[in-house]
């Protein structure tokens, strides 16, 4: 008797165990095709593509966010060249605070394009922001679409 209960319980724990180990992903798993996945790393554009920027200071740092409770795959391009693409995730649903993820550029002074797309381009951002030194950005994907907020001082969340 004793040691059925104890295989039943060895057995319902495995059981659970699997099942969690399912749904269990990493924000490295959720960025891992994203160009610029690394947010110690400073990235730039070279020859057409994002490389990692050594001894340079970044002069734009860029949040992205959803205000979506679950998890939602979101797609920033920087001048037409694909920067940021992963899945984001917000875990309850009151709007602050925003869980964001941080990315790190440096870009040449001047006029910028972004675009952001949800998956499916069913909601998408087009816009220009103009780089004159150090900025800070935030993309955020809500009910309405996104939100994009521009400035030259630091974001802070209250």
């Amino acid at each position: 008797m004793f040691t059925r209960a104890v295989s039943f319980s060895v057995v319902i724990f495995a059981a659970v165990l699997l099942a969690g180990c399912e749904e269990r992903r990493t924000e490295e798993d959720d960025l891992a095709l994203s160009p610029c996945s690394n947010p110690y790393d400073v990235y730039e554009q070279n020859q057409g593509q994002w490389v990692r920027s050594y001894g340079k200071e970044p002069n734009l740092i860029l949040y992205v966010a959803t205000t979506w409770v679950g998890r939602v795959d979101i797609k920033v391009h920087i001048d037409g060249l694909l920067a940021i693409s992963g899945k984001f995730s917000k875990e309850t649903p009151s709007y602050f605070p925003p869980r964001t993820r941080k990315f790190k550029f440096f870009l040449p002074q001047g006029t910028h394009e972004l675009k952001a797309e949800s998956a499916g381009g069913s909601k998408t951002f087009v816009g220009k922001f103009e780089l004159t030194g150090k900025h800070w950005g935030e993309v955020a994907l809500g009910g309405r679409g996104f939100y994009f907020h521009f400035q030259d001082k630091p974001i802070v969340w209250l």
